[in-house]
């Protein structure tokens, strides 16, 4: 196993402030990784598998080597960011195709933390997660929602992420 925590931050700007988000946490957690999905070309997902030659799998099986995932996400009308959205979509792939690397993730943890312009979020925007760690046996062990301001951390979001950071180890 690899480190034991890993942090896949799902923004499409490298310089934005989900990115900051991502590296704050990673920070206060020594033994983390932080995994960028724009790094990856990743197809949406299709009934008969067209994009299974893509990074995913491969991706999901580094990933799969961690105790704990922690999904970092700005929020995007009012939901995850595109980017994520195809991410989870494809874990249906490693459900059909690659089924031990599925059954792989039950036990491990899962938390997401998501990055807005305020400190608003919007009702239900975490289910997704908590549905899909169920759904994979995983624990989901919570969330947090985040924003910063002039893109600098601002106190609540600091207090949030450091209340969340001792759940995940």
């Amino acid at each position: 196993m690899e480190k034991e925590m890993v942090i896949i931050e799902g923004s499409h700007r490298a310089d934005g402030h989900t990115g900051l988000i991502a590296q704050e946490l990673a920070d206060q957690l020594p033994a983390s990784k932080v995994i960028s999905l724009r790094d990856y070309d990743i197809g949406h997902y299709t009934y008969d598998h067209q994009h299974i030659e893509d990074d995913f799998l491969p991706l999901l099986r580094r990933v799969a080597r961690y105790d704990c995932i922690v999904m970092v996400t700005p929020v995007y009308w009012y939901t995850m960011s595109g980017r994520m959205k195809v991410f989870f979509d494809r874990l249906t792939d490693s459900m059909q195709v690659d089924k031990a690397l599925g059954r792989s993730l039950a036990g491990k943890k899962l938390a997401a933390v998501s990055c807005g312009s305020e400190d608003i979020v919007p009702s239900g925007f975490f289910e997704p997660f908590e549905l899909t760690a169920g759904y994979l046996n995983m624990k989901y062990i919570g969330h947090c929602h985040t924003w910063m301001v002039d893109s600098k951390m601002n106190t609540v979001s600091t207090q949030r992420l450091a209340a969340l950071a001792p759940q995940l180890t």
